[in-house]
């Protein structure tokens, strides 16, 4: 079929179900080694990123007349994950509504003060309501630029907690404070810059 070039707010998720495909089948496509080893997982790419999507492939079934057959439909859901604390204790047992491009979903959140629903794989906008606190979050689906970006790292220090500024990849010396901030709970060198030990943290950190 050819390549396809991200764009901002694409997810590999998002591209496979608008092919007719599966994440396994695109991000293991050995078209796309290159890509896979750029960012080492299929959650989180960049714009102008270039994805290579292969034709459908067709499958003929023999099956017999007058009789029932069973086809499985290859899921084309995504799962959202998010963990939810104040400081560092988590946000246990707490009530909320999750708005997914108009489809709701109510719950709480587990003992680690996480939640983990499935969505749908081309889904943009969500909006998570903390029912007690009245708290209100929106959330830009498939937006996370990776953690080798400047975005990335900002994005990423932002939801921490270290970094209030806006997420438009200038490299501040407000960047450089939050960098040094993460860097001393981490236990790293206070260099505010990204090197490869802080890269590893933020994303083990963060999550992805």
């Amino acid at each position: 079929m050819g390549n396809y070039l991200v764009q901002q707010g694409d997810c590999l998720s998002a591209i496979a179900k608008r092919f007719g495909l599966s994440v396994a089948k695109l991000w293991n496509h050995p078209n796309n080694a290159a890509l896979k080893a750029k960012r080492k997982g299929p959650n989180v790419l960049l714009a102008g990123d270039s994805v290579f999507v292969p034709e459908v492939e067709l499958r003929e079934h023999s099956i017999g007349t007058n009789s029932r057959h069973g086809m499985v439909k290859q899921s084309t859901r995504a799962r959202l994950r998010l963990e939810l604390v104040s400081g560092t204790r988590p946000r246990s047992g707490e009530h909320y509504t999750l708005d997914v491009d108009g489809e709701l979903l109510s719950g709480n959140t587990d003992p680690n003060g996480r939640i983990d629903r499935p969505i749908p794989a081309n889904a943009k906008h969500a909006v998570l309501t903390l029912t007690k606190s009245n708290e209100r979050y929106v959330l830009k689906l498939g937006h996370l630029d990776p953690v080798g970006s400047t975005t990335g790292v900002q994005a990423r220090l932002r939801a921490l907690g270290y970094f209030r500024g806006d997420v438009n990849g200038d490299a501040t010396a407000e960047l450089q404070r939050a960098l040094r901030a993460f860097q001393q709970a981490s236990g790293l060198q206070r260099t505010g810059e990204m090197d490869p030990q802080t890269e590893t943290a933020l994303r083990s950190e963060y999550g992805s």
